[in-house]
């Protein structure tokens, strides 16, 4: 078991410094040397383990054989070495034990950033359930490895921050880490074991590909790629310099911002449409690229097929990043969404899943409105040889910068519209919020306009968001306000002022005519008049009151 550490709630700025300065020494290599093994890993020694090489190890462990005994008899329920999961019949073939492991070695600079390497890793653990169609996890697991190069002062900053974002990711997914192990180790990982004990109903096998089928990929391709665009900009390498003209410094740390969102975000909502939509088997895009992933999906079907990736869609301008640094692995499906050339990043890429066509038409506009993450339909199923490949006419295509969007962050009609300080008030039931717009080359947005925005990105309806208390800026420039975002519109209607119901239309007001305003006007002077006259009686009397107690007193005397 764990013994979770206290995280400080604050750090001096020596100690902050060494551990930064420190992490790479940790790994073993600076990272100015790791960026040029990044580039020249014959020279280095940090050749990628081909695909072959782990099939060769696979196969030695008796995995094809398992496989091709077992892919003939139609009620097997067992799946091995080679995918995801480990899936096993227990309690006499009644319920199946779904089991998963991963760990990666995180190397990043930042030590406030390991909170997000704590989370990929649990989502990366997470994901191979996901793959599975298995959606609620029973237990997990905490494998933890603590660099004996690290003095204890910098274990008790970057550990607990590692371990808390693992913890809250297991939190997100509605499991919990009940127990793993902790070594010292030269080097830092962190990873998991992921269990769950469900009935056959619950489980998608991937082994069920038809011919007809189309492939449906949940997240960009080029994360990989991303990280190391980001590495060489921090570490002002010269490989930045030869892509400064396609990809702005700017562009890069939103796009890189987006694709660190994209790896912490779960595949479970893909994994529970899988159910709703009928999938036929899917697998998650992590360390052999989508073809090589494909590759191996198609290998251990029951019917003769052939999978055909159709178009490969990149993030905001990874495909001339590509061309240029010579990442044409990338452009060929090859190129890991996990631990290539960067030997120490962990990528979480999405779900790679097959269904049928109108099926998969609904399920990827479900994916959009539900998590506001667009999924495609990259490629289809035909009768074959168990292979997988890229079509002759392989689509590459970009998502558009404006497409990139983020937690509480959206760009819509030229304006950027961001969230802070965000509180969550359980007495009056809403969140209440500081709302930055900034709108370059208008006058303001429209209150509708942001209601919509907040809305979207909350998770909820326009209807209960109220957006007061913003100025307008003529010619462009930044305006702030206020953003209430109720539970439930009852609550709204209980605790709105009635003046913001009426302008939200929740509240009508009744228009009376001029002889009725009169009548109420002397009503309310008439009310006035007796309020004054009781006041006035109350106060003679409490005069009366205290010149009778006065003349009591003297009379005792």
């Amino acid at each position: 078991m764990f013994r979770m550490q206290k995280i400080r709630n604050s750090v001096d700025g020596g100690l902050y410094c060494g551990v930064k300065s420190h992490l790479s020494k940790v790994q073993g290599i600076n990272s100015r040397y790791f960026a040029n093994a990044m580039d020249n890993p014959p020279q280095h020694h940090f050749d990628p383990v081909p695909q072959k090489v782990l099939t060769d190890l696979l196969n030695s462990c008796g995995f094809e054989s398992k496989r091709n005994s077992s892919s003939s008899n139609q009620t097997d329920l067992r799946i091995g070495i080679g995918m995801d999961s480990c899936v096993l019949p227990i309690q006499g073939g009644k319920l199946l034990l779904v089991q998963t492991t991963d760990f990666f070695y995180p190397l990043i600079d930042d030590p406030y950033a390991m909170v997000a390497s704590g989370k990929i890793a649990c989502a990366n653990t997470l994901s191979d359930l996901y793959a599975m169609g298995v959606t609620d996890c029973d237990n997990m697991l905490m494998l933890l490895s603590v660099s004996n190069k690290m003095s204890e002062r910098e274990r008790d900053v970057v550990i607990p921050l590692m371990m808390k974002g693992f913890n809250d990711c297991a939190q997100e997914a509605e499991t919990q880490v009940e127990g793993g192990q902790s070594v010292l180790n030269p080097w830092i990982t962190i990873g998991g074991v992921a269990t769950a004990v469900c009935p056959p109903e619950n489980i998608i096998m991937p082994y069920n590909l038809c011919p007809g089928d189309v492939l449906v990929l949940t997240k960009p391709l080029g994360t990989q790629l991303m990280v190391n665009v980001k590495n060489w900009l921090d570490l002002e390498h010269s490989k930045f310099n030869s892509i400064r003209h396609v990809i702005s410094e700017e562009s890069v740390q939103k796009v890189h911002d987006y694709s660190v969102k994209s790896m912490i975000r779960l595949n479970r909502t893909a994994a529970k449409l899988m159910h709703k939509y009928n999938a036929h088997g899917a697998t998650d895009i992590t360390g052999f690229g989508i073809v090589g992933h494909a590759n191996n999906l198609a290998k251990i079907q029951k019917k003769p097929v052939t999978i055909v990736i159709d178009k490969l869609p990149f993030l905001y301008r990874m495909v001339e990043v590509a061309k240029i640094a010579g990442w044409q692995r990338l452009l060929n499906g090859l190129s890991p969404e996990t631990s290539g050339k960067s030997i120490a990043e962990c990528i979480l890429g999405g779900l790679l899943i097959a269904m049928a066509p109108d099926e998969a038409v609904q399920f990827c506009n479900e994916i959009e409105r539900t998590e506001h993450q667009p999924a495609w339909i990259v490629g289809h199923v035909e009768k074959g040889e168990n292979v997988a490949r890229l079509s002759e006419n392989c689509a590459l295509f970009e998502i558009l910068q404006y497409d990139i969007r983020t937690i509480a962050f959206e760009r819509k009609n030229g304006a950027d519209v961001r969230t802070r300080k965000l509180m969550t008030n359980r007495l009056l039931c809403r969140k209440q919020m500081i709302v930055d717009v900034i709108h370059p080359n208008k006058d303001g947005v429209s209150k509708a306009t942001l209601c919509d925005m907040l809305a979207k990105s909350y998770k909820t309806t326009p209807d209960v968001v109220f957006c007061f208390g913003f100025r307008t800026c003529y010619g462009g420039g930044r305006s702030s306000g206020f953003a209430l975002i109720y539970d439930a519109l009852d609550y709204a209607k209980k605790f709105e002022p009635k003046h913001r119901l009426v302008r939200k239309g929740l509240l009508t007001r009744e228009r009376t005519g001029r002889k009725q305003r009169k009548e109420r006007k002397n009503r309310m002077k008439k009310l006035e008049y007796n309020m004054t006259d009781y006041c006035t009686s109350a106060e003679n009397e409490l005069q009366t009151k205290k010149k009778q107690m006065k003349k009591r007193k003297k009379i005792e005397r």
